[in-house]
């Protein structure tokens, strides 16, 4: 048997009804009478196939998962197997570890229902080794044979959707049809063969035994002998043959075998060199840069929806026209219920237009991957498609929400771009994303966007707006098309209905929902009772939400009940899926789900490396299948509901009532999982602090988030702002800098007793290099002197260590003291003074450091240090930034050089040297960084704080003059940030502060009354 199939293998294999053979095809199971027509057959497909080419992986960032096909007869294959599971491979998924690839062996032996047909047993097996050829090009196959051809079927046994599929023989044992369908399939280059030496039978003398090791049935013997030559003739150089002893019977009345060592060293190297071939380390990159990768699942989910659109013609032309009219100047919002196929559209549409060179597309499909529902990941996307490489994304949602408008400006000229974005309605909960501000009201002339949402809260956003967006609503499909997209999902199983149960079908109130009606197909093709089949079409729910929980409570009772029902609750709770392996472990679990609705969490037990039987796992999966968004789409084999209505499924049925007692048991559970150490970081990152804080364990939480470990996995760029977002939850930035603080002071007052002088050194440079990252955090929070003391240590430690100053340290510093003394009012404020004090002094120590070290005065990454040096110390560090800019070509730098060199000469007896220089600045600032840019506000408020300062020192022959454009530039300045920052920003109220004051100055107080009535009643002390 193979895969743990389950059926006697003693059925006589000559199952046919006379002579007749019919004629190999794919089109049809084929009937075979002897062994000579079998071969014929089996050849007869082989040939059929080119040999298959791995392609091998050519760039690959974070972890692919890797599945591995078993197969093998049943009853005489214990001992290879259990050798496999216990001894083999666990070492090759050690192997596989470093390489960032997850091994999930795909052995079926156990676990088989009792209640479970021949039918949906077939299936099982066979569509798992479709499963692992998607997710691998080719499945890595091993199949194990010895002296037994295994069970084989009777053709009636077989449903003719699956004789069609698979191309089915009968009188083929179910292990050589896995052969057939795993190897001789494109000729897999992924399979491996082992046939045990036939000289173990010399010592098994019991009959009783011995007959489930030999085939006695004349025929079931020639079928084994010529399986094994033709696996001989086509797999020559990986087909291998062991020896082994029988060691004894068990106490489980299993046969011992011994020597399998050799046998298993030459699987796992098989294994190896294959994994190697494909997924070379070389092309292993660093998951920091995230892109592509990204782009890339997009990509497939794009592609595996846009497919086949049928029904849409007008919103493709309404959408067409759109993109290509030239007046278009708002975004388009697809409107539509849950299921109407927005997403299928959406897809289509960015499909077409990827395929022409005429447009730049950029295509986001919320809830589609992991993490695309996060606001900052999205923005970050648009921003690297859209920005120069040169220029990083904003680490802080509010700065890259705010500089959105000069991303989209980039736009104005050269290439039209398109932007897609399906399913806004699904983003995360992050008190911004509702408020589309990041959404553009205006579109540059060279810009369109195409999003789709439900009805609700983004919709109204949208529709409140001054500039409203224009709406194409998703209606129902024509009823002339609902029955042709129903024949032909039902054609795929070689299933019609007639005309009467066409038209009950399509009369149904929701069949014009393209989810309800693909759902109701398939409802009805697994249905088994034709004569019953009009009732069952009565009987389908007439709502989406209906007939979706009539499917779930379907493959609850049909595929494996409480194991069923904890995978979609477990999916349901999780914070953006979870991987196969991680749900093997959490099913093993018990209890599998709780005993009642009001059951009280008891803490469980976890036994590592215990995972649920493969073989109840595939059964809920081929069940499931159809709800899960496609497993390899990222390559790491996460799984998740591919469409929202299911999730509302899930809580319909299993969360009845808004059961908070229920829904926390399993963010319970999980929590209790991923609180585990491991070497998966990223993904205990990802999920533990989701899951205490949605059961509201503050006190765990902020245990996990003083874990190093945890603390470097989320201080990275694309995750940063959910480390924030925990500290906010748990007690504010106060509390993490202290928290932090006393950590590290306490690591690094550690005395370890008997540690060697190599170990404490390493010890000591672990914790500055955390001490860096906290200060770099502590600075991202605003709590500057905490990170101030951390860098301090940080110096002094480097210092005693290297015998020089740590520059790195030392010009962090400087840049700390630049961003807090710029959020300063007035000069005259000791915060001010004291910033001014410090930076002067860290810049002075970090000039004599580079100095020390060599570092020529015109290298290049001076540049920044130097507009910091001229700020603090000497203006003269201006020209040297400045030429440092030009010689490299760097215009933004030299147009943040040119603002703030300029800004020095304020009270210079010349005015023109200040007013040339800042213009110098804009000319640079509008093109390179767009009006609306925070540089560009900066050089426009310190250019108009010179005609301010001119004008009330009375320098100039012409001062009466400059109040006129003194208000022009701060008037500029007010309009950026208000569009950047919002009305009631503090800095936008200091802005319009400046405003009104310079309004009341030239008698102009109408309109200063105006902008006052816009400030908040706090206005005056916000602008101290």
């Amino acid at each position: 048997m193979g895969n743990g199939c389950s059926g006697s293998e003693s059925t006589p294999v000559n199952e046919m009804d006379g002579s007749r053979v019919a004629t190999p095809s794919y089109a049809a199971a084929v009937v075979v009478t002897n062994n000579e027509w079998w071969c014929e057959a089996v050849k007869f497909r082989i040939e059929k196939g080119a040999d298959k080419v791995l392609q091998v992986m050519k760039e690959r960032r974070g972890w692919k998962t890797i599945r591995l096909f078993v197969s093998s007869t049943f009853s005489d294959m214990h001992a290879e197997r259990e050798h496999l599971v216990k001894r083999v491979f666990p070492k090759l998924r050690e192997w596989c570890d470093p390489r960032k690839l997850r091994l999930i062996e795909c052995d079926l032996r156990w676990g088989i229902p009792k209640d479970s047909t021949t039918a949906s047993t077939i299936q099982t097996c066979l569509s798992e080794i479709d499963r692992c050829k998607e997710e691998n090009q080719c499945p890595y196959f091993l199949n194990l044979l010895s002296e037994r051809y295994g069970w084989v079927p009777s053709i009636n046994e077989v449903p003719e959707d699956i004789r069609i599929r698979y191309n089915w023989l009968a009188g083929m044992s179910i292990t050589g049809m896995e052969i057939q369908h795993g190897a001789y399939r494109e000729s897999n280059p992924n399979a491996v063969f082992f046939f045990r030496n036939p000289s173990f039978l010399e010592d098994m003398h019991d009959e009783t035994i011995r007959k489930n090791f030999v085939d006695e049935n004349e025929h079931a013997k020639k079928s084994i002998s010529q399986m094994k030559t033709m696996i001989k003739d086509n797999f020559p150089d990986r087909t291998m043959e062991y020896r082994c002893k029988m060691d004894g019977v068990g106490d489980d009345g299993k046969v011992r075998l011994q020597g399998l060592t050799d046998f298993g060293d030459q699987v796992l190297d098989h294994f190896k060199d294959a994994l190697a071939r494909q997924y070379p380390t070389d092309k292993l990159h660093d998951a920091e840069d995230m892109t592509e990768v990204m782009k890339a699942e997009h990509e497939i989910f794009m592609t595996s929806r846009s497919q086949v659109l049928l029904g849409r013609d007008e919103h493709v032309k309404a959408i067409t026209n759109y993109i290509e009219s030239s007046s278009s100047n708002v975004p388009l919002v697809l409107i539509g219920k849950p299921g109407a196929g927005k997403s299928a559209i959406v897809a289509y549409m960015a499909q077409k237009y990827v395929q022409t060179s005429k447009y730049k597309v950029f295509y986001h499909f919320v809830g589609a991957t992991p993490g695309s529902t996060n606001l900052h990941r999205l923005l970050s996307r648009i921003w690297g498609e859209l920005m120069p490489r040169s220029e990083p994304a904003p680490v802080d949602l509010d700065e890259i929400i705010r500089s959105m408008t000069n991303v989209y400006s980039k736009t104005s000229a050269g290439q039209k771009t398109v932007l897609f974005i399906d399913a806004v309605n699904q983003m995360d909960d992050d008190g911004e994303s509702y408020k589309m501000r990041w959404l553009p009201m205006q579109l540059e002339k060279n810009l369109r966007i195409v999003i789709s949402t439900l009805d609700g809260p983004y919709l109204y956003t949208l529709r409140s707006r001054e500039k409203k967006p224009l709406e194409l609503a998703v209606d129902p499909l024509p009823s002339g098309i609902r029955g042709e997209i129903a024949a032909k999902i039902l054609a795929e199983y070689n299933k019609k209905l007639d005309k009467e149960q066409m038209a009950k079908l399509v009369g149904k109130a929701e069949s014009g929902n393209p989810l309800w009606l693909s759902t109701a197909c398939e409802e009805l093709r697994l249905y088994g009772d034709f004569h019953r089949l009009t009732s069952k079409i009565e009987s389908l729910a007439e709502d989406l939400s209906g007939i979706l929980q009539q499917m779930l409570e379907r493959v609850a009772a049909e595929n494996g009940g409480d194991i069923v029902r904890a995978t979609v609750c477990l999916l349901e709770c999780s914070k953006h899926g979870l991987l196969e392996n991680e749900l093997l472990e959490l099913l093993a679990i018990k209890p599998t789900i709780p005993e009642t609705a009001n059951s009280v969490y008891q803490k469980c037990t976890i036994i590592p490396g215990e995972k649920v039987p493969m073989a109840e796992w595939a059964l809920v999966y081929l069940g499931l299948k159809r709800f899960l968004r496609p497993c390899g789409s990222s390559g790491e084999g996460r799984l998740d509901f591919y469409h929202r209505s299911i999730s509302k499924a899930v809580r319909n049925i299993y969360f009845a009532g808004g059961s908070k007692e229920l829904k926390q048991w399993w963010h319970k559970r999980l929590a209790d999982y991923f609180n585990r150490g491991g070497k998966d970081t990223e993904r205990r990152a990802e999920e533990f602090p989701y899951h205490l804080d949605t059961i509201d364990d503050m006190n765990r939480l902020q245990e996990c988030l003083l874990e190093w470990p945890m603390f470097e996995t989320m201080y990275k760029e694309e995750t940063k702002i959910e480390l924030m977002r925990y500290w906010r939850l748990v007690g504010g930035y106060d509390l993490a800098a202290k928290l932090y603080g006393d950590k590290l002071k306490q690591e690094m007052e550690t005395v370890v007793p008997n540690e060697s002088a190599e170990d404490k050194k390493k010890r000591e440079s672990d914790n500055m290099r955390i001490n860096k990252l906290v200060s770099r955090f502590l600075t991202d929070i605003g709590q500057y002197d905490a990170a101030r003391q951390k860098l301090g240590e940080a110096i002094e430690f480097h210092l005693s260590e290297f015998g020089e100053d740590d520059t790195e340290s030392l010009f962090t510093l400087v840049k700390l003291c630049y961003d807090e003394a710029i959020k300063f009012v007035y000069g005259s404020h000791p915060g001010y003074r004291k910033c001014c004090r410090l930076g002067s002094e860290y810049a002075s120590k970090c000039l004599e450091a580079y100095k020390k070290k060599g570092v020529a005065e015109n290298d290049p990454s001076l540049g920044q240090f130097y507009l910091y040096c001229g700020y603090f110390l000497s203006e003269n560090y201006y020209e040297k930034a400045k030429a440092i800019y030009k010689d490299t070509g760097d215009k933004r730098g030299l147009a943040q050089a040119l603002y703030m060199h300029a800004e020095k000469f304020q009270y210079d007896s010349s005015f023109s040297t200040s007013r040339d220089m800042y213009e110098e600045s804009l000319k640079l600032c509008l093109p390179e960084f767009g009006e609306f840019h925070q540089c560009t506000a900066r050089c426009y408020q310190l250019y108009g704080q010179l005609y301010w300062n001119r004008w009330s020192q009375q320098m100039d022959p012409q001062w009466s003059t400059y109040m006129e454009p003194c208000l022009d530039l701060y008037k500029k300045e007010l309009k950026i940030l208000e569009t950047l920052l919002g009305p009631l920003h503090p800095t936008v109220v200091r802005s319009r502060e400046d405003v009104i004051i310079i309004l009341q100055t030239l008698g102009r107080d109408g309109d200063a009354n105006k902008l006052q009535e816009e400030q908040p009643d706090d206005s005056k002390l916000i602008v101290q």
